[in-house]
């Protein structure tokens, strides 16, 4: 299952809470072992604007090449 989270600071650690509907579909006991798959959501937002010329096609393969690490 798929679930999108926020990490939040707790101390010194990034903590996430699995919401109740996964908890009870996967029925997750405390103390419980999980596998976690983590990847960071990219806000594409954060890249427009530093594109001035060249048009969408070229910012969107700039973004591409950004994202993955395409040279």
């Amino acid at each position: 299952m798929e679930v999108m989270v926020k990490a939040r600071k707790t101390g010194g650690s990034i903590t996430v809470v699995i919401p109740r509907e996964v908890v009870e579909a996967e029925r997750i006991k405390e103390h419980d072992n999980l596998i976690l798959t983590v990847g960071k959501v990219v806000d594409l937002s954060d890249l427009f604007g530093k594109y001035k010329t060249g048009g969408g096609q070229k910012a969107k393969d700039d973004i591409r090449r950004e994202l993955w690490g395409i040279k």
